[in-house]
């Protein structure tokens, strides 16, 4: 099983992975294993439309539609309260029937303009007619006025018409488009934290539970729940609260790490002090009760999309809750649950992805077989012909742990460099150069040519990460301007009448520049691309000039290469001539057009040229590049055939540990195309 043995929900496994993943869904009425069947699945031989029972309930519902729009707001609210025992226990089905018949838009009216039983009882009507029915929700949202009486009646000074509107609120929210309209409201947000705080238990488990799905439907709503302060404190209070249940402590955590997921709202968590005031206790609590296990694995996932890359992040005192997400991972994606909790399998994969860029992480990432699990999906991701952002971040997390010597061996035993191999050749552009970049820190490199003597080299080389990039060109246009011969993306070399690939190219740069500067920015510490360029600098004994291009220190990686004092403080650029003087200071004449290794200049200035290394990634935003070949990277001229194949089986690799002894599964069947 992947993941240490001492992870909390640990189980052994005794079937396949695979054997979960491609299993179909069942039919109604067939014996229910893992897979749950959808509320719009059909039996075979069941007719569609509309069934006999749900014709039975249209009767008494219109005969009470008139009562409800009645001007008697006593004789609504008794209609109102018919309707409650009515839908309680009603199927989707006939929530729809319902919905079509004009009950939700005179129920509406009722929750505006009635008495406050009135509108108790219509939002309870409402609550129960949108639970199973999509269309019914969007309905409701779009209805006039009625979101914002809903947020009007969860304000409400009474215990119950807040309770039902919160529940109605609840199954109104799981539609992205009513989300979106309830976000939009004004003080819906805020009457939603008022009930998280201060509200009676159980209605404080609905709010919470109700922003956490909230937050789950997009970036929109993220950054408006983020912008309400009151939300933020609430949120936080109750899931470090000791006297509050373990589902509101659940839904508040998960409602914390559905933010921490966007990056334009990392920095307002950051100063929120999430990590030190909610992660860090939470992880240091004995007991968190029956909702620990899934408590800490999200807490875990929260702190690790907010810092995990990070040398200082607090998650250095918790690195076994850190590892135990490789078995969530896998358990997202069999079961789809760990510790009673539904885990989304991308949700846990960027919290890996946070963290692997971290040298104190990796040895335990390893042991805790995340380079298996990582192979794993990456075959699966071919065989169901999904390669888009989930491929690349598996593949960036092996690249970074192919970094640690133990990650090295264990890619080695699992035949990875056949794999990396594979998907050198494929059709995805970021897929390919992660994979080169890895087979090129296992050590498997095309022939690079011998470095010129010292005084041939002629130009001044910057490394740097594609988020720096116009602060790079501007160094770069100021170095041109005073007679540096400034390099950004290397030469572009051939090999066989076939373009080189970038990597060749940026070794035959750095082995022949006069200088190389390497550009530190936070974007620069965690990027696998970044890294390589500045270790082979390191390799070849190259002269460097650090450049600190914001209030980041060097990554521990780096403190061998460049150390935070080495450093030139280039993080004001309001201070650039005063940069370059120092730059200057460093450089000296060396690669320079006109002076020092007597470089010639060419007939007419250029430019600095865009640097091959504007496509490295750092972060879930940094893969926003077209996916379009930029000529200098293909190693054979065109993407070949060969992928990688979920059937085959890796000589080396035990996948034994999936499938426990009966041999069923797992990735055995046909000869692998490695």
């Amino acid at each position: 099983m992947y993941g240490p043995s001492s992870a909390p929900g640990m189980r052994t496994r005794h079937v396949s992975i695979f054997k979960y993943i491609f299993k179909k869904k069942g039919r109604p009425g067939d014996p229910a294993e893992l897979w749950e069947p959808a509320d719009g699945d059909v039996a075979e031989g069941e007719a569609e439309g509309p069934s006999a029972i749900a014709s039975e309930i249209l009767p008494p519902i219109l005969v009470l539609i008139p009562r409800l729009k009645s001007s008697d707001q006593q004789d609504a609210a008794q209609a109102a309260a018919e309707m409650v025992a009515l839908t309680n226990n009603t199927s989707s089905e006939e929530d729809a029937v319902v919905g079509r018949s004009g009950a939700l838009e005179v129920l509406g009216q009722v929750v505006c303009k009635g008495n406050e039983e009135g509108r108790t009882a219509a939002a309870s009507a409402l609550a129960n007619l949108i639970a199973n029915a999509d269309p019914n929700k969007v309905l409701v949202s779009k209805l006039p006025g009625v979101l914002s009486s809903m947020v009007s009646l969860a304000s409400s000074a009474h215990d119950k018409p807040s309770s039902v509107a919160a529940r109605a609120l609840l199954n109104l929210v799981s539609n992205k488009d009513a989300a979106l309209a309830l976000a939009r409201t004004p003080g819906a947000i805020e009457a939603l934290a008022q009930l998280v705080q201060r509200a009676k238990m159980e209605t404080k488990e609905d709010a919470a539970r109700v922003l956490n799905t909230m937050v789950s439907q997009g970036k929109e709503v993220c950054l408006m729940v983020a912008e309400v302060e009151s939300a933020m404190h609430a949120l936080k209070a109750v899931a470090r609260a000791a006297n509050c249940t373990g589902e509101a402590k659940l839904w508040s955590v998960s409602a914390l790490h559905g933010l921490s997921r966007c990056s334009r709202v990392r920095t307002t968590l950051l100063r929120a002090k999430i990590v030190e005031d909610v992660v860090v206790p939470l992880l240091s609590a004995e007991s968190l009760g029956e909702w620990s296990e899934a408590i800490q694995a999200l807490t875990t996932m929260t702190a690790a999309n907010l810092t995990g890359w990070e040398d200082d992040t607090p998650l250095t005192e918790f690195k076994q809750q850190v590892s135990g997400l490789v078995h969530v991972m896998a358990m997202a994606l069999t079961c789809r649950e760990h510790g009673r909790y539904k885990f989304r399998n991308s949700h846990v994969l960027q919290s890996l992805w946070s963290v692997a860029p971290n040298d104190a992480f990796k040895g335990d990432l390893v042991t805790a077989k995340l380079l298996e699990l990582s192979i794993d999906m990456i075959a699966l991701a071919h065989t169901q012909g999904h390669r888009g952002m989930n491929l690349v971040m598996l593949l960036e997390m092996v690249y970074h742990l192919s970094f640690c010597e133990l990650g090295q061996a264990r890619l080695k035993e699992l035949q990875g460099v056949k794999m990396l191999e594979a998907h050198s050749r494929g059709p995805d552009v970021h897929v390919r150069r992660l994979s080169r970049g890895a087979l090129w820190t296992l050590g498997v490199r095309e022939t690079i040519p011998p470095p010129p003597p010292e005084e041939e080299r002629r130009h001044v080389y910057l490394c740097y990460h594609k988020d720096d990039e116009q602060r790079v060109k501007a160094i770069a246009s100021s170095l041109y301007d005073k007679g540096y011969h400034v390099l950004l993306n290397g030469e572009k070399k051939s090999k066989d009448g076939k373009k080189a690939s970038h990597l060749l190219a940026m070794a035959t740069a750095i082995s022949s520049a006069a200088y190389v500067v390497l550009c530190i920015s936070d974007s620069f510490n965690i990027s696998p691309f970044c890294r390589t360029e500045a270790e082979y600098c390191d390799e070849v004994q190259a002269p460097m000039v650090p450049l600190l291009l914001d209030d980041s220190k060097p990554a521990k990686h780096l403190h061998k290469i460049a150390s935070t004092l080495d450093c030139i403080d280039a993080s004001d650029p309001n201070q650039q001539e005063l940069v370059i003087v120092e730059l200057m200071e460093e450089l000296g004449d060396k690669g320079k057009r006109d002076g020092g290794n007597k470089a010639a200049a060419p007939a007419t200035p250029l430019p600095p040229t865009i640097a091959f290394t504007d496509l490295k990634g750092a972060n879930s935003t940094r893969f926003d590049t077209p996916e379009v070949d930029s000529g200098i990277l293909n190693v054979n001229g065109s993407a070949g055939p060969e992928h990688a194949s979920a059937t085959g089986v890796w000589e080396g690799y035990d996948p034994a540990f999936m499938r426990g002894d009966d041999g069923e599964g797992g990735a055995g069947g046909s000869e692998s195309e490695w």
